[in-house]
């Protein structure tokens, strides 16, 4: 008889890790949010002299259409009368839930900066530098710890149940090439990077709606990604005025 009441316990409880799993899941997929860009930079009052155009901008498919939440790891401790469990989820953030096109964003606020931190003033066609740039990867950490126990007592059951969000970290990385006149000025990888201070623990299911803090979760890791964006941006942005602005120490018409 107490085998089977211990076998059973282990049972509903490791239930518990696949059930969560799709129900916070399904608690990140009423929200959507919206992919935003404060410009922050400092105005550029005078350019320094040439001009700066877009020769490519890609954006490979570096985001999955879909939301996901797995179950990373997880253990149980049945003692019977007081039985402990823990699991780990990972998030993954899909364009599912980003309102405008994710691509499209990140040209547009790649121009926004070159416009507003770049040493060349921006040339729509053509330039004396081109930037091509090729968005090859995303990567969004957003970990979510699950915990708690059952005390079971004759005529008494005792449950409690404890999540643990974040911190969410996300990198955004790019290949960059620089030309002056058809040559290659600088061919480097850049990095964006944005980490959140957000760090929430010990939220009970009977203090916390987790269904609300899940879908503010995902505007989390929406507002991070812009953020990581942003720092790529300005990343590049300082890379060209670095590495072309070297040229600019001889005048434009002796480098022709």
């Amino acid at each position: 008889m107490k085998k089977l009441m211990l076998f059973a316990f282990m049972m509903v409880i490791l239930a518990i890790g696949c059930a969560k799993t799709a129900k916070i899941q399904s608690n990140m997929d009423y929200r959507m949010d919206e992919l935003s860009y404060e410009n922050m930079s400092k105005p550029l009052v005078e350019k320094k002299g040439g001009t700066l155009a877009i020769g490519s901008f890609v954006v490979e498919e570096v985001l999955p259409p879909d939301t996901r939440v797995d179950k990373t790891s997880g253990f149980v401790v049945p003692l019977l009368f007081l039985n402990f469990w823990h699991y780990k989820y990972q998030a993954s953030l899909g364009y599912d839930r980003i309102v405008n096109d994710y691509k499209q964003f990140m040209r547009e606020s790649f121009i926004q900066e070159v416009r507003q931190g770049s040493l060349f003033a921006y040339a729509e066609d053509q330039g004396d530098f081109t930037v091509d740039v090729t968005i090859n990867k995303i990567e969004i950490s957003a970990p979510i710890k699950q915990s708690g126990y059952i005390d079971v007592f004759p005529y008494l059951v005792g449950w409690n149940e404890n999540f643990e969000f974040g911190p969410l970290d996300v990198e955004v990385q790019a290949d960059v090439v620089v030309k002056h006149d058809g040559a290659v000025v600088s061919n480097m990888k850049v990095q964006g990077k944005y980490k959140t201070d957000i760090d929430v623990k010990n939220l009970t299911w009977e203090r916390t709606d987790l269904g609300v803090l899940m879908q503010d979760y995902t505007s989390v890791m929406i507002e991070s990604l812009s953020l990581a964006i942003k720092d790529l941006n300005q990343n590049i942005v300082t890379m060209i005025n670095h590495e072309a602005g070297v040229l600019l120490l001889q005048p434009l018409s002796r480098q022709r």
